[in-house]
C-alpha cells in the first residue's frame, strides 16, 4: 500500500524540529537535494556567526556562483560587498541585520531589506528573516536565515510610486516649466543621475527646456556642450533619430570604446568624457501622434546600468510629460485666441454703438404713429384674449375627457387581461399532477418571459423566525439548459436570497443581487453561476402556513410594477395552493408506499439477518466441528487455518451485529455521541490505522489543508463514517487505483468529499444508496458486497452530527460522497 499526502495535510512538527537540529550533520549534498526545489535562499550560522550551511538560491542571491563558493567566503566579506538600506532607505547597520539580531538573542521580526551591490551599484531587495534553533539545554545551535527576493515587486512598487508623484506634480495649477522642475527633482536621482527635457520648436529645430543634475558644475558642462556641439537633424541616433522615429533608444552600457566610435572630435569627446555617462535612455514626447520633444535620463557617477524595465518607466514617465505639455500648449493658444475675439468683440462694439444712434433719431419718429396704432390693437388684441381663453378651456376640459376616458379604457383591457390569464394559468395549474408542471404553467404568463429562471424551494420543517428551516429545491426551469438546476440541493434562507426580518405577507424584490451587500459569499457565488442580476422571491402560502419560496430570476435589471407584482402575486398563490395539495397527494402516497416498503423491509430483514447471520455461524461450526472430530489427526499448520477461519468468521459476525446494533440506536433515537471541538486532522489520525488496513490493495491520498477551521464532532463516530466510506469505495473500485480524501472549508461547515474510480452509481440509484439494505448492482470484477448498512449508518451518523450527506455530480467515471460536519462554534441545534 501507498499513501501519497500533499504539503497542507497532517505535518509532524517534532519530526521536523529533529531534522533541523541535526542540518548540520548533513552533507551539502543531501541537503541541496532536499532543498532543491526552494526558490528562496537559505543560510544556517553557528553561534560564532560562521555559514555552515547554504542552499543553491541562497548562493546565486548573493553572487557566487554554488554554495562551496558562499561557504568559502568569511561573513564579514559578504557583507562588505554591500551597501545595506531598511526599507524607508536609511542605511542600516549591520547590527541590525536579523541574523545578528538572533545571534545576541533578540527578537527579531522579519525584514524588508535593500542590498547594494557596490562594485556595480545594482539593487536588490529581500523579504529576510532569522530563526534561533536551540539544543535540548536550551543553549543556541545555530541560526536559520531566509531571504525572499522580492526585487522585482519593489521595483514595481517604486516605479509605480514615481509615476503617481510625477502625475501629482504635473497636474497642479503652476505653470509648466515649474511642473517639470518639479518632476525632474523625483527623477533625479530615484531614476536617474541626469535628467534632460528638449522642446520640438516649430521651425524644426531643438530647445533645451531644463536639464538637472545634482552638481551644478556639471550641468553647466552639459549645456556648455549642448551649446557648442547641438544635435544634428541628419544624426543617425540622437534625439532627431527619436523624434523621427516616436521609438525609445536605449544604451545599456556606454564605454569610452562606445563614445569613441560615437563622436569623431576629440575636444567633444574630452567633453562628453567628463560627464562619466554609464548608461542611457531617449524617450519621445508623443501627444496626439505628434512628436513634441525628447526626455532624456542616465546614469554617470553612481556606476547604475539601466534594464528593459527602466525603460518602461522612462516611457510612462514621458507620455505623462507630453500629455501635460501638450495640455500647456492647448491652454496658451486658447488663452491667445480668447484675447483677439475680446478684441474684435470691442471693435464690433464701437460699430454698433455708432449705427445705434442713428437708428434711435429714426426710432423717435415712428414712436409717435406706433402710439395711435397701438391704441388701436390693444382693443382688438384684449378681445382676440378674451376669445382665446374662452376656447383654450374648452379645449382643456375636451381633451381631459378624452384622456380620462382612454386611460379608463386601458385600465379595463389589462384588468380584462390579467383576469383571462388568471383564469387560463388557473385552469393549467388545476390539471397537472407535479410541481414541475405547476412552475411550467406558471411560466406560461405573458407577465414572465423576461424570467430566465424560476425555483420552488420547500421548507424542511415549519417555519420558525428564531430558527429558520432549510429549504430543499423541489422543482426547477432553467432558460439556458446548460446552468444547474440544484433540484434537490438544500439550502439556507439566506442563500435562497431571503434575510431577516421575514415578511410572508409581502414579496421579496432585489433589483442588483450584486449590490446586495448582506447576502453571504456563497449565496453570491450561486446567483453568479446561474447568471442572475434580478431576484423576486414569493412567499408560498397555504392553509395558514408558510411553507416555502418561488424564486424569479432575471437576468436583467428591470423595474417591476406594483400591479404587475399584485398580478404575479396572484399568480403565485394560485401555484402555492396547487403545489401544497400535490405535495399533501404524494406525502399520503409516500406514507401508503413508506408502510408498504415497511413491510417489505421486514420481511428482507428477516431474509437477510438469516442469510447473513446463517453464512458466519455455518463456517463456525463446520470448521470447530472438523477440529473437534477424534478420527482425523490434523496437522498444527492445519489447526491453525481453522482457527484463523473460525476468528475472522467471528468478526464478520460481530461487526454485523454491531452495524444492526447502531442502526436501530439512530432508527430510535438513542445513539449518542459525545461531540467536542477538535481538528479534522486528529480525527483521520484515528481512523488512520483502519483505513490503511482497508487500502491495502489501493492508492490511499488524503488532501487534507492544515488550516481548517475546528469542526465540533464525535471523533470515534466520524473515524466510523470515514472508514465505512473508503471500504465502500475500495469495495467497488479496481485494485492499485486511487481513494481520495480531500476537505475544505464551505461558510459555516467544513466539507469532506470521498472519491474513487470504480464504475459509479447511477443517477435513479443515488437517491435509495443511503438506505437500509439497499444495494447498487456492481461489476463482476468488484468485491462481494455486505448488508447494505454501511451508508445508512453514515447518513444517520452525519445528520445526528447536523451534518448533510449526498452523492455528487461527476462527469468523469467513478462515485463522489461528500458530506458536511459543522464548524466549532458555529454549529446548529
Amino acid at each position: 500500500m501507498r499513501v501519497r499526502q500533499s504539503a497542507s495535510q497532517i505535518s509532524a512538527p517534532n519530526d521536523q524540529a529533529k531534522q533541523f537540529d541535526h542540518a548540520d550533520q548533513l552533507s551539502p549534498t543531501h541537503l541541496a537535494v532536499i532543498l532543491a526545489g526552494i526558490a528562496d535562499g537559505i543560510t544556517v550560522q553557528n553561534p560564532a556567526g560562521q555559514l555552515i550551511y547554504g542552499n543553491e538560491a541562497a548562493a546565486r542571491l548573493l553572487g557566487y556562483p554554488d554554495v562551496q563558493a558562499l561557504l568559502a567566503v568569511p561573513t564579514e566579506d559578504i557583507l562588505r560587498q554591500y551597501e545595506i538600506f531598511d526599507d524607508s532607505g536609511q542605511p542600516l547597520p549591520v547590527e541590525y541585520l536579523p541574523r545578528r539580531q538572533t545571534l545576541r538573542g533578540l527578537f527579531s521580526p522579519p525584514q524588508v531589506i535593500c542590498f547594494r551591490v557596490r562594485a556595480t551599484q545594482e539593487e536588490h531587495w529581500a523579504l529576510v528573516t532569522a530563526q534561533a534553533v536551540f539544543d535540548e539545554t536550551g543553549a543556541l545551535e545555530f541560526v536559520v536565515n531566509l531571504f525572499h527576493d522580492i526585487t522585482d515587486l519593489k521595483r514595481s512598487e517604486l516605479s509605480q510610486r514615481l509615476l503617481a508623484q510625477a502625475s501629482a506634480a504635473l497636474s497642479t495649477s503652476l505653470d509648466f516649466e515649474t511642473r517639470l522642475g518639479q518632476v525632474m527633482e523625483l527623477v533625479v536621482p530615484h531614476l536617474a543621475d541626469w535628467c534632460a527635457v528638449d522642446l520640438l520648436e516649430a521651425d524644426g529645430t531643438l530647445r533645451r527646456l531644463t536639464i538637472m543634475h545634482t552638481d551644478p558644475s556639471k550641468v553647466a558642462l552639459a549645456q556648455e556642450i549642448q551649446r557648442r556641439y547641438p544635435p544634428h537633424p541628419a544624426d543617425p541616433t540622437g534625439l532627431y533619430a527619436v523624434l523621427r522615429s516616436k521609438q525609445s533608444q536605449f544604451f545599456p552600457e556606454i564605454s569610452d570604446s562606445f563614445l569613441e566610435t560615437m563622436i569623431a572630435d576629440h575636444e567633444q569627446l574630452d567633453l562628453v568624457q567628463q560627464l562619466q555617462l554609464r548608461s542611457l535612455i531617449s524617450v519621445p514626447l508623443v501627444a496626439r501622434d505628434r512628436s513634441l520633444g525628447a526626455l532624456t535620463v542616465a546614469m554617470a557617477e553612481s556606476g547604475r546600468r539601466y534594464s528593459p524595465i527602466d525603460v518602461t518607466l522612462a516611457e510612462d514617465l514621458a507620455q505623462r510629460v507630453a500629455l501635460a505639455l501638450d495640455s500647456a500648449a492647448l491652454y496658451a493658444e486658447a488663452q491667445r485666441l480668447n484675447t483677439e475675439l475680446e478684441q474684435r468683440a470691442t471693435t464690433r462694439a464701437v460699430q454698433i454703438e455708432t449705427a445705434y444712434a442713428h437708428l434711435r433719431d429714426e426710432i423717435a419718429e415712428r414712436r409717435q404713429a406706433e402710439e395711435k396704432i397701438h391704441l388701436l390693437n390693444a382693443q382688438l388684441e384684449q378681445r382676440v384674449t378674451e376669445r382665446t381663453e374662452q376656447l383654450e378651456r374648452l379645449n382643456r376640459d375636451l381633451q381631459r375627457e378624452v384622456g380620462e376616458r382612454q386611460q379608463t379604457s386601458k385600465t379595463l383591457r389589462a384588468v380584462l387581461q390579467r383576469t383571462r390569464e388568471l383564469y387560463r394559468i388557473s385552469q393549467a395549474i388545476g390539471s397537472v399532477r407535479t410541481p414541475d408542471e405547476v412552475l411550467a404553467a406558471l411560466l406560461s404568463s405573458s407577465y414572465l418571459t423576461t424570467v430566465s429562471r424560476a425555483s420552488v424551494a420547500i421548507f424542511s420543517a415549519p417555519f420558525n423566525a428564531e430558527e429558520p428551516p432549510l429549504c430543499e429545491i423541489l422543482a426547477a426551469w432553467n432558460k439556458d439548459t446548460t446552468l444547474p438546476d440544484f433540484v434537490g440541493q438544500r439550502l439556507t434562507l439566506e442563500e435562497v436570497g431571503l434575510l431577516p426580518p421575514y415578511t410572508p405577507d409581502k414579496p421579496v424584490v432585489i433589483e442588483s443581487v450584486l449590490r446586495k451587500k448582506e447576502l453571504s459569499p456563497y449565496a453570491h457565488r450561486r446567483f453568479a453561476e446561474l447568471k442572475t442580476h434580478g431576484l423576486i422571491i414569493f412567499h408560498l402560502v397555504a392553509r395558514g402556513a408558510w411553507y416555502g419560496v418561488l424564486s424569479l430570476h432575471y437576468k436583467l435589471r428591470r423595474a417591476i410594477k406594483v400591479d404587475d407584482l399584485r398580478h404575479m402575486r396572484g399568480l403565485v398563490d394560485q401555484a402555492a395552493i396547487a403545489i401544497d395539495n400535490i405535495r399533501s397527494l404524494a406525502a399520503e402516497a409516500k406514507a401508503r408506499q413508506e408502510a408498504e416498503q415497511a413491510n417489505e423491509l421486514k420481511l428482507k430483514f428477516l431474509a437477510m439477518i438469516s442469510h447473513e447471520l446463517r453464512t458466519p455461524l455455518t463456517s463456525i461450526k463446520g470448521f470447530a466441528t472438523t477440529l473437534l472430530a477424534d478420527d482425523v489427526q490434523w496437522l498444527p499448520a492445519n489447526q491453525r487455518d481453522f482457527l484463523r477461519t473460525i476468528d475472522e468468521e467471528t468478526d464478520k459476525l460481530g461487526d454485523l451485529i454491531e452495524q444492526l446494533l447502531d442502526l436501530s440506536r439512530l432508527k430510535a433515537g438513542t445513539l449518542r455521541i459525545a461531540p467536542k471541538p477538535q481538528t479534522l486532522e486528529h480525527v483521520i489520525a484515528t481512523a488512520l490505522a483502519q483505513l490503511q488496513t482497508i487500502t491495502n490493495e489501493h492508492d490511499l491520498v488524503l488532501n487534507v489543508p492544515t488550516d481548517l477551521p475546528l469542526i465540533y464532532v464525535d471523533a470515534q463516530r466520524i473515524s466510523q463514517v470515514l472508514t465505512n466510506l473508503v471500504g465502500n469505495a475500495v469495495r467497488y473500485s479496481p485494485t492499485r487505483t486511487a481513494v481520495m480524501v480531500k476537505a475544505h472549508p464551505v461558510d459555516s461547515v467544513v466539507q469532506i468529499d470521498v472519491e474513487d474510480q470504480g464504475p459509479g452509481i447511477p443517477p435513479q440509484a443515488r437517491a435509495r444508496v443511503f438506505e437500509p439494505f439497499q444495494q447498487v448492482d456492481r461489476p463482476p470484477t468488484t468485491r462481494a458486497g455486505g448488508a447494505g448498512l454501511g451508508l445508512a449508518i453514515c447518513k444517520g451518523l452525519v445528520e445526528a452530527h447536523g451534518g448533510h450527506i449526498w452523492v455528487q455530480e461527476r462527469a468523469q467515471p467513478g462515485t463522489t460522497i461528500s458530506f458536511t460536519l459543522p464548524v466549532a462554534g458555529k454549529r446548529t441545534k
